[in-house]
């Protein structure tokens, strides 16, 4: 029996995959539960006009969610917070935080999974804008502006300390 799937079904396809069943499992499990349509030539066309659209549509997101990250890549956000003498944050800075401060239009749903941000310094995040695009953004949580700024001066240091070695090491190998 060939069906349409319409909901993702674990071992058997995702949404809109043409799939060929038993008999038995199509009528007693799949078109009960909703799970599947039969596949007529009228749900067929159906389908591939929705996959069309789908996919048209997903190449808009793709596409917003890449001029979104041409804007925030690599970019800094600063977070001033009191903290005790040892850099630990009375409370944290989440995601929903962090997302809230790159203000981002709404059209686009951007994701973070980081578990809450709890020391002072310069954590690096990972933005999910859409499946297929991400981007890197650095968070640089301090008690004061000044010292956002010497933990800045630190990351930039250490950053250009790591391409210096990468290319003393780059160097040596062709040698």
């Amino acid at each position: 029996m060939k069906l349409i799937l319409i909901k993702p079904v674990k071992k058997l396809g995702k949404i809109m995959d043409i799939v060929d069943v038993a008999n038995g499992f199509g009528r007693n499990y799949l078109l009960p539960r909703n799970y599947a349509i039969r596949a007529t030539n009228a749900n067929l066309e159906i389908v591939k006009s929705t996959v069309q659209q789908l996919n048209e549509k997903n190449q808009k997101g793709i596409a917003a969610a890449q001029a979104v990250m041409q804007k925030i890549d690599r970019s800094f956000i600063t977070f001033i917070c009191q903290t005790s003498d040892d850099g630990k944050l009375f409370g944290s800075i989440t995601a929903k935080e962090i997302i809230k401060k790159l203000q981002i239009s709404s059209d686009i749903k951007a994701y973070i999974d980081i578990k809450p941000i709890k020391t002072a310094g310069i954590h690096e995040v990972e933005v999910s804008l859409h499946a297929e695009v991400h981007c890197k953004i650095f968070v640089n949580v301090a008690r004061s502006n000044t010292e956002a700024q010497e933990y800045l001066k630190k990351f930039n240091a250490a950053l250009q300390d790591t391409n210096n070695n990468v290319l003393v090491e780059k160097n040596s190998s062709i040698s």
